[in-house]
């Protein structure tokens, strides 16, 4: 299986400090990889820090990796530790690594490569000891060739890579991550009475498409544990992989597909939950292990007339 070999790699890397480049299309676990190996490293009780490249404006770009004294600019307050200060001795994860700028990949690559930095507004070097993963879903090699990446920024991530391909391809893998991620989702704790799940009890899994993959399976456990225990793991796990088997590939031909069969049945459980509550958003919370909060987030997503997903 290919999820072991990818295992198996994330463990040896796991055990060097040199930068890590995952690769692979949206939602195929790059972030479950970053963090396995950051747990699985010497690093494990050191600080971790989770950067999403892409939400960080270029004005703030160096304030927000690099940092700030008191009185650099207008409105600074008081004194900023950036990212790299903030996961010192720790690992700093890069995610969409991709969308930085140009002008601003060779004061990264130059943090990365000297270890050390300089805050805006201070004229001492800082240094640090940090470990890089960066996370991706572009071809890295094109960007270059399209001058939107930096060609020594590439090959210094480089030094370890995985690439992580879609579920599609891997679709014995589907039983293993569900397992997995089921089992994270116990762990907190709510629900007492359900005992770990094996990959053998996730195997029906293996049939369906997932074209969103990993994110598809995390969406398929939450809503599984939704309905629970109203109905077994596996009396819906049957009922899901029914339904869409039946309706593959059947977007445009009017039945139903997988993300609409998920939506469908946590919006009905939702409101039979609701109307035996009469209605009480905070007794329904309580049942489906809910905040508050969160359940209305999932009505408003969620409780809608369907034709309009």
């Amino acid at each position: 299986m290919v999820v072991q070999k990818l295992r198996a790699d994330a463990l040896r890397i796991a055990k060097v400090d040199s930068p890590v480049l995952i690769t692979g299309e949206t939602g195929t676990g790059k972030d479950l990889f970053a963090r396995f190996i950051y747990e699985n490293s010497k690093r494990c009780n050191m600080p971790l820090r989770i950067v999403n490249c892409a939400s960080i404006s270029p004005e703030l770009f160096e304030a927000e990796f690099f940092g700030y004294e008191k009185g650099a600019f207008t409105g600074a307050n008081r004194s900023h530790k950036g990212h790299f200060m903030l996961a010192n001795k720790g690992t700093l994860i890069l995610d969409e690594i991709a969308e930085i700028e140009p002008r601003f990949q060779a004061k990264l690559l130059r943090a990365i490569e000297n270890k050390e930095l300089f805050p805006i507004g201070s004229e001492k070097i800082l240094r640090v000891d940090v470990r890089i993963i960066a996370l991706t879903n572009r071809d890295l090699e094109k960007e270059i060739k399209a001058g939107s990446f930096r060609n020594d920024l590439f090959y210094r991530l480089n030094t370890f890579q995985l690439h992580l391909p879609p579920l599609s391809d891997r679709r014995e893998d589907s039983p293993h991550i569900a397992a997995y991620l089921f089992n994270q989702l116990l762990a907190s704790g709510a629900y007492p009475d359900l005992r770990p799940v094996t990959f053998h009890e996730m195997a029906a899994l293996g049939l369906l498409p997932l074209p969103g993959n990993v994110r598809d399976i995390q969406s398929i456990a939450h809503r599984l544990l939704l309905n629970y225990p109203a109905k077994s793991l596996q009396e819906q796990l049957d009922e899901l992989v029914e339904s869409v088997c039946k309706s593959e590939n059947s977007l445009h031909s009017g039945r139903e597909t997988l993300q609409c069969y998920l939506q469908r049945m946590e919006r009905e459980k939702i409101l039979s939950v609701l109307k035996s509550r009469n209605n009480n958003i905070t007794h329904t919370a309580k049942e489906l292990g809910l905040s508050r909060q969160a359940l209305q987030h999932r009505i408003k997503k969620i409780c809608k007339p369907l034709d309009q997903d």
